[in-house]
């Protein structure tokens, strides 16, 4: 049918396609970014900076047990198969912080709300590992994963940017 050849993308056209949940999360990348981007955190980050991690964000569909979500110096990696995603309850975090107001587990109603825990999780450490070293604030507190200078970041995204989206805090109820 000639009205459906016109309508076809060619196929090098959609190797470059991005999915709606790609397009969401470089999104959500981008405004983490631009949010510690600003000079109050002192942590040198620039216009260039905000785009070199939207470009070495990664958008996976992996088995929940061979595709981690993970954030480093040079990449940050979401799983849309992550377990977490999608699943309308308790997003959990890491069992030390889990309990905590400001960065620990939410209940989400939605997969954009697990995607913002996710992304703004791993933007943190895509931060702490490339301005951590760098940073006087972090310098001493950078190296540990889930340490003090990951809890200092991801506390500026949950409390400016996530948390707001997902409404007042509960806390998790007893099962």
């Amino acid at each position: 049918n000639t009205q459906e050849r016109k309508t076809q993308v060619p196929l090098e056209r959609r190797m470059d396609m991005k999915t709606k949940e790609e397009k969401l999360i470089e999104r959500m990348v981008r405004k983490c970014m631009n949010h510690l981007k600003k000079k109050d955190y002192e942590l040198g980050i620039t216009k260039r900076d905000v785009e070199a991690a939207v470009k070495c964000t990664k958008v996976v569909t992996k088995d929940w047990c061979s595709g981690a979500t993970y954030g480093g110096s040079r990449v940050i990696q979401i799983n849309l198969n992550y377990w977490q995603h999608g699943k309308e309850g308790w997003h959990k975090e890491y069992p030390a912080y889990d309990n905590c107001p400001v960065i620990g587990g939410r209940y989400t109603k939605n997969l954009e709300e697990d995607f913002w825990l996710s992304v703004s999780h791993e933007v943190a450490h895509h931060v702490q590992r490339k301005f951590g070293p760098s940073c006087r604030w972090l310098r001493k507190t950078h190296r540990k994963p889930h340490g003090q200078g990951f809890k200092d970041i991801y506390s500026i995204l949950r409390s400016q940017i996530v948390n707001p989206l997902l409404g007042e805090y509960e806390p998790k109820r007893k099962e």
